[in-house]
C-alpha cells in the first residue's frame, strides 16, 4: 500500500542514501526521490552543570543514551556493556531517557543505583540540558531512517557512538566525528572505554561533528531540499 502511494507522489522525500535505494529496489522511480537530511531540533545553548548538579555527578564521566528502551536501538547490549565500563572506570555514569525498558529491568538492576541515573521521558529542556551534560553520546541502534539524536548531539560538541544501522554510518565518519559499533557489549564498551581513556579525543571529534553538523545538517539545507522538491 505504501509502494502504491509512493508511485503516484510526484516527490518522494526520504533521509538517507540507504532509505532511497531500498525504495528503488522496491520499484520506486530514482527521479521521485529526493534526499532530504534534518537539522538538529533540539533546544540550543543549555548549559550542562545545571544538570549535572541536579544529579550530583560533579565531574564524573557521563554517558548519554537517548531512545527508545528496546534491543533495536541497543539498549540492553549497552547495559550489558556498562558493567565492562565500570570494571574499568567504577565513577562514570550512565544518563538514560526514553519510554519503555520495563523487559531490561533485571539488567538496569544488575548495575550499581549510583551508575545510572534514569531520567524517564525528558521534556524538551531537559533532554537539551542532558546533552549539554554529557561527555558521550551513545546510542548502538540498527534501524534508523536518519537518526536526529546524533545530528543534536553534534550540536552540543559531543562524540557519538552509533550501531549498525546503515542510514546512520553513512554520515557517521568512523575515527572522526564518532565511532561505529556493533550491538555487541564488548565493542560498545571498548569504544566508551577508549573515548573515556582519551578525552582529547573524544573533544575532536565533537568539534569535527559539530563541524558537519553546521555545515551539512542546517534548516538551510533542509529548505533547499524541499523547494527542489516543489519544483519537480
Amino acid at each position: 500500500i505504501d509502494l502504491r502511494l509512493y508511485r503516484q507522489a510526484d516527490a518522494v522525500f526520504c533521509q538517507s542514501r540507504h532509505e532511497a535505494e531500498h525504495l528503488q529496489n522496491l520499484g520506486l522511480e530514482a527521479s521521485k526521490i529526493v534526499q532530504c537530511v534534518l537539522p538538529p531540533m533540539c533546544l540550543p545553548g543549555r548549559d550542562g552543570h545545571v544538570l549535572r548538579e541536579r544529579l550530583d555527578i560533579g565531574t564524573r564521566p557521563a554517558v548519554l543514551f537517548l531512545g527508545r528502551r528496546d534491543q533495536s536501538k541497543g539498549y540492553p547490549a549497552l547495559l550489558k556493556a556498562w558493567t565492562l565500563v565500570l570494571s574499568s572506570h567504577p565513577e562514570a555514569v550512565l544518563l538514560v531517557s526514553g519510554p519503555g525498558g520495563s523487559e531490561h529491568a533485571a539488567l538496569l538492576q544488575g548495575l550499581p543505583a549510583d551508575s545510572v541515573r534514569d531520567l524517564g521521558i525528558s521534556d524538551e529542556e531537559t533532554k537539551a540540558q542532558a546533552l549539554a551534560a554529557c561527555d558521550i553520546f551513545c546510542l548502538p541502534t540498527a534501524h534508523e531512517s536518519f537518526g536526529i539524536v546524533f545530528a543534536e548531539a553534534w550540536s552540543y560538541g559531543k562524540p557519538v557512538i552509533c550501531g549498525p544501522a546503515p542510514a546512520s554510518r553513512e554520515w557517521i565518519e568512523d575515527g572522526a566525528t564518532g565511532l561505529h559499533v556493533d550491538q555487541d557489549p564488548r565493542a560498545i564498551a571498548q569504544a566508551l572505554c577508549r573515548l573515556i581513556d582519551h578525552p582529547e579525543l573524544a573533544e575532536q571529534m565533537g568539534r569535527e561533528g559539530r563541524k558537519y553538523q553546521e555545515s551539512h545538517l542546517t534548516w538551510e539545507k533542509t529548505l533547499a531540499s524541499h523547494l527542489a522538491a516543489f519544483r519537480m
